[in-house]
Formats: C-alpha cells, sequence, structure tokens
C-alpha cells in the first residue's frame, strides 16, 4: 500500500489572476498629519483555465493609520484580510494504492506456491479545497529622536479554515479463495466461486479545510544611543507569542482496525484534536562594536527563550460516529456514545499532555576586518559555546536536543571597481 509513480500530466497546473488598488491620504488629525493607506486585491485561482474559478476567488483588502501625534511619537493601527490558495500537492494529492490479498500459497516447493492479489486505487485528485483567509488586527507606536529608537506593536490574528490532514476509513471488498485440488510441481488450482467475502479498511489521509489558527501577542524593537566610551551601539529586540489552534476535523481510528483479532465490522470516528494552546517568550540583544585604529568591526548576538510552554488540548474519549462496511458515516448523538451499545467503540486517552521548556540561550559572534572600497573579511562563530541542552518533552516523553550545533566559516567580500 502506499504511493506509485503517476503521470505529471494528469496533474493540471495552478492559473492565479490578481488585481491590486492601492492609495495613500496624507492629512490633518487633530492639527497632526495623519497618513491612512488602503489597498484592494482580488485574485482568482483555477486549475482549469484561467478564467474558471474552480479553487476559488480571494478578496483580500487592508487599511492602516499613521498618525504622528507628537514630532517624535506616531502611533499605527492597521487592519487586514489575507488569503492563501491551496498548494497544487493539496489539491492533487495523487492515487493511493492497497494491494489486498485473496489467496496466499506458501509451499515448500517454489513451483507449487501462488498468491492472487486484487489492487484497489484510490484517487485523491482534485480534493473540494478553498482558500483560507487571515484577519489580522495590530496597533502600535514608534518614538524616535536623535538618541533612541523605540517601536512596539500589540496583534491579534486569526485564521479561519486552515488546512490540515485528516484519517478517513475507506472500506474495501475482496474476495477469498479456497483450493480446489493441488497438483505436484504446479500452483494449485482454485475454486471458480470464492469462498468468502472479506472488508479491509483502508487509512487515507485527506486535506480539509477545517483548522482555526488563533496568534496574538506583542513584539518590540529598541535601539540605544552610541556607547561613545566603547564606541557600541546596541539594539534589543522581542516578542512574546500565545497560539491557539482548534482542529474541527474528525479522524478514523485506524489503530482500531489491529487491535482488534477479527475484521472490524465498523470503525469509530472521533474529534481530532481539542484547543492546542502554545505560548513563547524571546529576546535578541546584538551589539556592534567599532575599532577604527584597525579597521575591526566586532558584533555579538545573544538569543534567548526565556517562556516555551504547550498544552494539549483535552479529548473526549467517546466516538462522534463510525463509518460501516458499505462506507456510510453514522453520526452518533453524545446519548448514543456514551450508551453500552457503542462501548466497544471508546477509545484510552492519557491525561491533557502539557510541556515547558526551561530557558534557552544561543551566543553568535562576528568579527569583520574592513579595508579600502568597502571591502571586508569576515570571520563568525554561531553558538560560540557549544551550548546544547538535552531538554525532556513531557507530552511525549521524548528527550529533544536544544540549539543547533556549533558552525563557523569565512565570508570575503570583495569590490570590483
Amino acid at each position: 500500500m502506499g504511493d506509485r509513480p503517476d503521470d505529471w500530466d494528469e496533474i493540471p497546473g495552478k492559473d492565479q489572476l490578481g488585481i491590486y488598488l492601492e492609495d495613500r491620504i496624507r492629512t490633518k488629525l487633530f492639527a497632526r498629519e495623519a497618513i491612512v493607506s488602503m489597498g484592494l486585491r482580488w485574485d482568482r485561482v483555477s486549475t482549469k483555465t484561467l478564467f474558471a474559478g474552480n479553487v476559488g476567488d480571494m478578496v483580500s483588502p487592508r487599511i492602516n493609520l499613521n498618525w504622528s501625534v507628537l514630532d517624535q511619537l506616531s502611533l499605527r493601527m492597521g487592519w487586514g484580510k489575507a488569503s492563501k490558495s491551496p498548494t497544487l500537492s493539496q489539491l492533487y494529492p495523487g492515487k493511493r494504492y492497497f494491494d489486498l490479498v485473496n489467496f496466499n500459497y506458501f509451499a515448500n516447493d517454489p513451483a507449487e506456491r501462488l498468491v492472487v492479489i486484487t489492487t484497489k486505487v484510490i484517487n485523491l485528485n482534485d480534493q473540494p479545497l478553498k482558500p483560507y483567509t487571515m484577519n489580522k488586527w495590530e496597533g502600535g507606536f514608534t518614538f524616535s529622536n536623535a538618541h533612541w529608537d523605540i517601536t512596539g506593536t500589540l496583534f491579534y490574528e486569526k485564521t479561519d479554515n486552515a488546512i490540515s490532514y485528516v484519517r478517513q476509513a475507506v472500506p474495501m471488498q475482496y474476495d477469498k479463495y479456497q483450493i480446489d485440488y493441488e497438483r505436484d510441481g504446479q500452483p494449485p488450482v482454485l475454486m471458480l466461486e470464492p469462498a468468502s467475502t472479506a472488508t479491509f479498511f483502508a487509512g487515507v489521509d485527506v486535506p480539509r479545510n477545517n483548522l482555526t489558527i488563533i496568534n496574538k501577542g506583542f513584539e518590540y524593537t529598541l535601539s540605544s544611543p552610541r556607547l561613545d566610551a566603547i564606541n557600541t551601539e546596541v539594539l534589543l529586540n522581542g516578542a512574546w507569542y500565545f497560539t491557539t489552534s482548534q482542529n474541527h476535523g474528525q479522524i478514523a481510528e485506524s489503530s482500531f482496525i489491529y487491535a482488534n483479532a477479527s475484521s472490524p465490522t465498523r470503525i469509530p470516528l472521533y474529534e481530532k484534536t481539542g484547543n492546542v494552546e502554545s505560548q513563547r517568550l524571546n529576546s535578541s540583544l546584538r551589539t556592534v562594536t567599532h575599532i577604527p585604529q584597525i579597521g575591526f568591526v566586532v558584533s555579538t548576538l545573544w538569543q534567548a527563550i526565556w517562556i516555551d510552554k504547550s498544552t494539549s488540548g483535552v479529548l473526549s474519549e467517546y466516538p462522534t460516529g463510525y463509518v460501516n462496511t458499505q462506507g456510510e458515516i453514522i453520526a452518533l448523538t453524545p446519548e448514543q456514545a456514551r450508551s453500552e451499545e457503542f462501548s466497544d467503540l471508546r477509545r484510552v486517552l492519557a491525561d491533557a499532555r502539557q510541556n515547558s521548556y526551561p530557558s534557552l540561550h544561543l551566543f553568535n559572534l562576528k568579527v569583520t576586518k574592513e579595508w579600502k572600497d568597502k571591502s571586508r573579511f569576515s570571520f563568525y562563530v554561531n553558538n560560540i559555546f557549544n551550548h546544547r541542552p538535552l531538554h525532556q518533552n513531557d507530552a511525549s516523553g521524548t528527550f529533544v536536543r536544544r540549539n543547533p550545533p556549533t558552525t563557523f566559516g569565512l565570508e570575503i567580500i570583495y569590490k570590483i571597481n
């Protein structure tokens, strides 16, 4: 079972036709300058003809306001809607092949062996996917004078109908045969009529528009004045992100097939995930020191992750429905799912899984030698202290090696006049 090479001609190209309009208005708001930017984009995505639009139409408006409330302080506000079409690999995942054994006779004599196989094909091409949308609201400020540059931004972004994969159970009927009579030195002769008909449930991963993602947080940058005593510039930036995702799809419990000693007559369906929440707080501190006496520039980067944790959603042990041998999806009410009639369809769940990593630090160094005509030679080291802690993921029970290994290299830039 699995994929097999297909003809590329079976997969069409993806055409996208777009129109974009933008306008900027410069005006006064309470006697202070304000700039309003407005934009509108329309796209038509097709896999048949340029104007077919079978994938969908996407309309993406946006509006931004930049208001100079003081000479050194401005406020920013904005809203925008972005759309993204499915990829070709999602629209045309290809075909899935399943080899089902009708008869298998493994004799001691290789000449007497016989295997009869039926190959079933599921064509997943031309999926009914639509573009997904992202709505983003943000507000912030910019403070800038002769010495300091400070920016801060609050944002909220919601993605609807994002694409994820759900596992479906597809029943496949196939015949089982028995031996009519055996022959010396030859494969046996099978009965003309099948002895029985069996059902195999194939697990197939199918893309669907069933994912909602919410991102919110705060981002900042701070650039300090040059420290003349050591001829150094300092730049600090960072962010605090909160992410929540909810998958609205149903999945077939594929392990249920293999957990049963006999062929099952129904495969339970469950909600795919609960609310999955994560949080991340990070910062980055960069220093750039100039040593003009010898033409050197030394830059350092300290990256830190102060908070990195996630919580998996609480799932229900009860099914939302099941698939029967005819391929019909039978929905269950909460009362039915909890009844003894369907007690064999319940799944065993672990407690809600939480994971929280300790803080993590990474240090990089770069030394640059400058010479005439802006040519330069640089030596850099990433993760200079080779700090690669091994931390346990409490949710999965596995250990994760954090931070990349130490790398170093040379860079030469020579300007030819």
